[in-house]
């Protein structure tokens, strides 16, 4: 975000985003308090003067990210969600500018996130590191 970038950080559950906007709002905190940056608390989105931005979004409907952008976007929890949030939303989002993903979580037995994992640890090229 300090760099132009629009972030957005995607989890499962309401308290997972809100884990992610709290430790947001306490780093910025001193340029929020200074009116340096915008932020609106229902959309949970901290935009800086650089038009850089974070949005914090539960994702337990892909469908729910339909419509929003990124330069960033990050996946948390991903091995709770349903595949489509990354193949059907994700993905396309990001490739308009062609934008980078984080994928963060546990993989629960061999789902769709273990398979990222051994993407990632078969890749020579660094793009699924």
């Amino acid at each position: 975000m300090l760099k132009g970038r629009r972030v957005l950080e995607a989890a499962p559950i309401l308290d997972q985003t809100a884990a992610f906007w709290d430790c947001c709002k306490k780093m910025l905190a001193a340029p929020l308090a200074a009116g340096y940056a915008y932020k609106n608390e229902t959309d949970r989105l901290i935009v800086w003067p650089n038009g850089g931005r974070i949005r914090a979004k539960t994702a337990h409907d892909a469908d729910s990210l339909r419509g929003d952008y990124a330069d960033l976007l990050i996946l948390d929890e991903f091995s709770l969600m349903n595949p489509n949030a990354w193949e059907e939303v994700g993905a396309p989002m990001l490739l308009d500018n062609d934008g980078d993903a984080i994928f963060i979580g546990t993989p629960k037995r061999k789902n769709h996130f273990f398979q990222f994992f051994v993407r990632g640890m078969g890749d020579t090229t660094g793009r699924w590191k």
